[in-house]
């Protein structure tokens, strides 16, 4: 009875390389979550920095404006708009500048204003009439749909109601956008409220 040489193995069974493929799948979809998740919070916070980003550029530019209206007049537009009160309802989409044109790179954002009376010993609590305090919300809507509210509140006796002997220019918000590429479309919009705001 002859017998044939045994040949040393040198290499995956079947089994072995069914289970490395198994393993590698495993991992692979692992990364890609672990990618595609980085990817969502990444855009999520540009959302987020941009939604912040609006409010707080609305609220300050109302907040600039006289307490009450200091001479009323039929006919005004946003331009023209002097007290804070005047803001009250506007929705808009896209948001705007004050002189009506659109910002650049929001075009299926939303904002709106809600400007009411407030309690001073509780300013979280609405009234009916004129306590000598405002409370004023910005809401912005994102493309997505999410929604993000500031509030701030507005003062009779703010220095902003002060008549002053000289010209004075108060600076509550700086803003930079810049574009990358010479052709490109893609902005980054950035600002801030400074820190010494006028009450």
């Amino acid at each position: 009875m002859s017998s044939w040489p045994r040949a040393d193995r040198a290499g995956f069974t079947l089994v072995e390389a069914v289970i490395s493929v198994l393993i590698v799948g495993v991992m692979l979809v692992a990364a890609l979550e672990a990618i595609g998740a980085a990817a969502r919070d990444s855009v999520l916070q540009q959302e987020q920095c941009k939604t912040t980003a609006l409010a707080e550029q609305l609220l300050s530019e109302i907040r600039q404006c006289s307490y009450v209206d200091p001479n009323t007049e039929s006919g005004e537009t946003r331009a023209t708009w002097d007290d804070v009160s005047d803001y009250d309802n506007l929705d808009e989409q896209p948001p705007t500048s004050r002189t009506g044109s659109p910002l650049a790179g929001y075009t299926n954002w939303k904002r709106k204003v809600e400007v009411f009376f407030v309690d001073p010993n509780d300013p979280s609590a609405a009234v009916g009439s004129d306590a000598g305090l405002k409370s004023i919300a910005v809401t912005v809507v994102s493309p997505a749909g999410k929604s993000t509210t500031l509030t701030a509140l507005r003062s009779k006796n703010s220095a902003y109601e002060q008549t002053l002997r000289t010209e004075t220019t108060y600076t509550s918000w700086a803003d930079i956008t810049v574009q990358v590429g010479a052709n490109s479309g893609a902005r980054s919009v950035a600002g801030v409220n400074l820190i010494n705001q006028v009450p």
